[in-house]
């Protein structure tokens, strides 16, 4: 039993070097029986040497990237065009609509503008595009953190009941309040920030506004339930008209700071 067991264990370790020595190795060993210590006949010798050809290396699959459309203009990122020009007297260009893409590149690098819109942008991660596009990124971003007005000046129609006109609603679903009456200059300047709001819909990390899910995957939902974890992070943001009070967070103790411009008598 022990000499069949001894057989054996010499068989495979004859396998294992055969396999990792090429083919023609293999076959030289095999004909002049450097294994067995006696030559092997070349018919056997090629139907064992069949047995421990290699396979073929497997192939990664291919991958297709996932473009996530921009938004039409006159919402979103794109709700407004921008020109731009080195000089007052000089020649205005118009930038381009901003891109998904290169909004999220944006987020992850720093660089200074050389002023030449044609400009490539060597950055890491790397950067899709030029500078034109870098910049107006970078605009759109500015605009969705910093353009704020007092609390009140617009209003979001709440309830079936309310009745309003479309043509005064505004592209980024609220509307002027025609009831609005300014608060005391104390209240605005108040450290609290409870007094001024966000007027631009925040940018999601999709480098969009509005999420959006691919096609094969489906636009309808019915709830949270329905989400998985990515999307899940990827839907949520605060509401339209947020307090700039709520713009802390854990990095930033203090976002916004309040003082007056000017005394008053």
């Amino acid at each position: 039993m022990m000499r069949g067991m001894k057989e054996e264990v010499v068989a495979i370790k004859e396998g294992i070097v055969a396999a990792l020595v090429g083919p023609e190795q293999q076959l030289q060993q095999l004909q002049t029986g450097m294994f067995k210590g006696e030559p092997m006949d070349p018919i056997a010798a090629q139907q064992l040497l069949a047995k421990y050809v290699m396979p073929p290396i497997p192939q990664p699959p291919e991958f297709k990237a996932l473009i996530v459309p921009p938004e039409p203009l006159g919402s979103g990122v794109n709700i407004r065009r921008y020109y731009v020009a080195n000089e007052p007297w000089q020649e205005f260009t118009l930038l381009p609509d901003a891109v998904p893409a290169c909004i999220v590149t944006a987020r992850c690098i720093w660089k200074y503008l050389t002023g030449n819109l044609d400009a490539p942008v060597e950055s890491y991660p790397d950067f899709p595009g030029l500078e034109r596009d870098l910049l107006r990124c970078q605009i759109a971003r500015i605009s969705a953190g910093t353009i704020v007005c007092p609390v009140g000046v617009y209003t979001v129609p709440s309830g079936e009941e309310a009745t309003y006109d479309e043509d005064e609603m505004l592209p980024d679903g609220y509307m002027e309040n025609e009831d609005y009456h300014p608060p005391p200059l104390k209240r605005l300047v108040d450290i609290e920030r409870n007094f001024w709001m966000h007027t631009r819909k925040y940018i999601l990390p999709q480098g969009r506004t509005e999420y959006w899910k691919p096609p094969d995957l489906g636009d309808e939902f019915e709830g949270f339930e329905d989400w998985d974890e990515d999307e899940m992070r990827g839907r949520l943001k605060p509401p339209v008209l947020t307090l700039i009070g709520r713009d802390d967070s854990p990095e930033v103790e203090k976002c916004w700071s309040m003082r007056r411009p000017y005394r008053t008598v």
